[in-house]
């Protein structure tokens, strides 16, 4: 009976030292754990900031191609209508008594009016999606 009770002893003792091997790893990992759920807080917030700011410049490129559309189309505009009036205007150069004719007003308007587009299209909150901000759709 001494022998069982010493074996029953044994694996009792074997039994609260393994356990308080547990209690005393979770005791100690307890900080590294905290700190561990700290840094992928950290790292998440890091993914989602790149991922808004990948976002952002890629909105911010789809506006800037948009502009230098724009700017391109209005420089051309400007140079045809400007070769235009100055052949025109050689060709047929103003009368003595100073008005214009019919048709040097035609391609003066229609200078002014690609010009005041393009300035309405700019100035317009539907011109197009990407110049709005996202709170904004």
């Amino acid at each position: 009976m001494t022998a069982a009770l010493y074996r029953y002893g044994a694996g009792a003792l074997l039994l609260i030292t393994l356990l308080a091997g547990v209690w005393w790893h979770g005791w100690h990992t307890r900080d590294q754990q905290a700190e561990r759920a700290v840094q992928d807080k950290a790292l998440a917030d890091a993914r989602q900031t790149l991922t808004d700011f990948r976002t952002e410049s890629n909105r911010l490129n789809t506006i800037a191609g948009d502009i230098q559309t724009r700017v391109n189309q209005i420089n051309a505009n400007a140079a045809r209508h400007s070769t235009e009036y100055r052949t025109y205007v050689t060709q047929n150069p103003l009368p003595a008594d100073c008005r214009f004719d019919a048709e040097r007003l035609r391609r003066i308007q229609s200078a002014v009016d690609d010009a005041n587009a393009a300035i309405t299209v700019s100035q317009s909150g539907g011109a197009s999606a990407t110049d709005r901000a996202p709170g904004q759709r």
